[in-house]
């Protein structure tokens, strides 16, 4: 027969709802999972994972986060320096740069919705999208701050945002318009 991989992990948390997951493209070993309960960090390929961030308030605010009482919707690692790590919850963009250790909000500019959906450009990782009720935002200084990047979503639930290799066209995903694409 075919042997199953060891998944303590998956028995534990992937009931809590894991909704994304990221790898560092430097060290394939390290692998972020965005989930109900947290944050999770795994540095030797998914044997094993670490909780960097919980999904309760008590913790959180241990943290410095103290609004993720609905878990990490998303996350993604900056593809030239994976230590910078992006998070997101009900209504706020996270980011860490010393490899989830530590969280700083990173909302400036962002209206206060619901995040579902966060990307970022493979070739340029100041520039992130973040997307959800309230259409979609770009950062281009490292989520240093936001501003609407299009017009025509309003009222559509945006639920996930994909980035072109060569960055010159963001891709989301709807809740009622299938899959949209912008060229920029």
């Amino acid at each position: 027969g075919t042997r199953r991989p060891d998944c303590t992990f998956c028995r534990s948390t992937l009931a809590a709802g894991v909704r994304a997951l990221a790898i560092d493209a430097l060290d394939p070993d390290t692998l972020f999972a965005a989930a109900n309960a947290g944050l999770f960090r795994s540095a030797d390929g998914g044997r094993t994972w670490r909780r960097v961030a919980r999904g309760d308030l008590h913790e959180a605010r241990d943290l410095g986060i103290d609004s993720t009482a609905d878990g990490f919707h998303d996350v993604v690692l900056d593809p030239v320096t994976p230590a910078t790590v992006y998070g997101t919850t009900i209504g706020t963009v996270w980011k860490s740069t010393d490899g989830g250790d530590t969280w700083a909000r990173a909302n400036a500019g962002l209206p206060g919705v619901s995040i579902d959906a966060l990307a970022i450009d493979p070739r340029d990782p100041r520039i992130l999208y973040v997307a959800g009720d309230g259409g979609i935002y770009r950062s281009t200084d490292g989520a240093r701050s936001w501003h609407r990047f299009e017009r025509g979503l309003q009222g559509v639930g945006v639920r996930a945002l994909a980035v072109a290799p060569d960055g010159r066209t963001l891709f989301a995903g709807t809740g009622g318009r299938g899959v949209v694409s912008f060229d920029y």
